[in-house]
């Protein structure tokens, strides 16, 4: 956390504070009329009643408090927008059919590739602004329509500036195994020696990228491929991702757990037994309920993995494409309507469980020792964030005791550090 997020605030007058609990797991803890001490940008103490005295206080007038959003998945580097490709699949095209023909990732690779880095910077900072104003603080964003050295460093390095002129703190994967770049049809194992493998050294040593992401899926990248991919970058001291079982079952979840991923994604046609598996080797699944939503697939299931004990998380998916949702607000929704989860459940899941699967153990709830990044919202309670989807319930933003945001206040978002 940066100086500029460094504060020091009582936040008091909160009707409703909602948090995950202490012992991890799904529990959340609920406080009314309650009041939370930020110092020196970390919370000190919640309690209930009357709040310590403070040179700041924020009253927020019995409005409920809960802990900021953190995105542990999308794609918010990217060339141009893929509208046409919306209305193909709208008259029955799917989604490798678009791919093979030249769409799909393919399309924004070749508008990534021809886009200047300040292009792409202002487009990823006017995205960040979206997000930060629906309450999200902690984003993590993949590189991955580069697709070779010069356009993916470009992407990576574009997600780095963006984290020293935005309040959201921007999380670098290095997604260089998204597809097979056209120069490299036919040869995804001479694509993966050439370019990949020599990239997670690359962007390994220089800093720019925190994880390795890969998309296994049946002609995108094999288990074997996937599984050289996710080892480099292990010994390369980077944790993997991987995008798995997305479309269908493919063994992509099963290697997420042999490999020790720190998340497997997606998941829409994951198996039980590898469900399983990926409990035991304490790998994150983070769900994309949009993802499902746009392309008209069965969604996740959410409400099996909570029952057999998988911390899941939820994120957007937000991409040009096949999600183009950038509202977190209208994920949690989702998932709860269509993936029978609780709003506590929903709440956890894009708050600690999607701060776990970044190694951001700092943040995702409200409690001594985290991170002071609330979001007070419009609404008395946390279930009216699930409960009004589309609705504009986020009043003011927190980082570190620092207002960022907040939608009343000419200039609304502090957009630079």
């Amino acid at each position: 956390m940066t100086d500029a997020f460094t504060g020091d605030l009582v936040v008091c007058g909160i009707g409703e504070l909602t948090t995950p609990g202490p012992g991890g797991g799904w529990d959340t803890r609920t406080y009314r009329n309650a009041y939370v001490v930020i110092e020196g940008g970390t919370v000190t103490e919640v309690g209930e009643g009357s709040p310590p005295d403070g040179d700041r206080v924020l009253d927020v007038d019995g409005r409920a408090v809960v802990p900021a959003f953190c995105d542990p998945h999308t794609h918010a580097v990217f060339g141009d927008w893929r509208a046409r490709e919306f209305a193909l699949r709208l008259r029955g095209a799917d989604y490798k059919e678009i791919l093979t023909e030249g769409g799909g990732i393919l399309e924004t690779v070749s508008a990534t590739r021809a886009s200047e880095e300040e292009e792409l910077l202002d487009e990823l900072l006017r995205h960040l602004d979206v997000m930060l104003s629906c309450g999200v603080l902690t984003c993590e964003v993949k590189s991955g329509y580069g697709l070779d050295r010069a356009n993916e460093i470009k992407m990576l390095r574009v997600i780095s500036r963006a984290n020293s002129e935005h309040p959201v703190e921007v999380v670098p994967t290095f997604l260089g195994a998204h597809a097979v770049p056209p120069e490299w049809r036919g040869d995804p194992d001479g694509y993966i020696e050439n370019v990949v493998l020599p990239l997670i050294d690359e962007v390994a040593g220089s800093g720019l990228a925190e994880f390795v992401d890969v998309f296994c899926e049946p002609g995108v990248f094999t288990v074997q491929q996937s599984r050289v991919v996710l080892e480099a970058a292990r010994e390369a001291g980077l944790d993997g991702r991987i995008h798995a079982d997305e479309m269908e079952a493919a063994g992509g979840t099963q290697l997420a757990a042999d490999v020790g991923c720190a998340s497997a994604e997606h998941l829409l046609a994951a198996p039980e037994d590898e469900l399983r598996s990926l409990r035991e080797a304490g790998v994150t699944p983070v769900l994309l309920p949009g993802t499902a939503f746009m392309l008209q697939k069965p969604y996740a299931r959410a409400r099996w993995m909570i029952d057999e004990g998988l911390d899941v998380a939820l994120g957007t998916d937000f991409n040009p494409g096949s999600c183009p949702i950038i509202d977190i607000k209208l994920i949690m929704s989702l998932a709860a309507i269509q993936m029978s989860m609780t709003p506590a459940e929903v709440m956890v899941a894009v708050t600690r469980n999607a701060a776990q699967s970044l190694n951001r153990d700092d943040r995702g709830a409200i409690a001594p020792g985290l991170c002071g990044d609330l979001v007070v919202l419009d609404a008395p309670d946390h279930v009216h964030l699930i409960y009004r989807p589309g609705a504009p319930l986020v009043r003011q933003v927190i980082r570190g005791g620092v207002l960022v945001y907040d939608r009343y206040a000419d200039g609304c978002i502090m957009r630079s550090v």
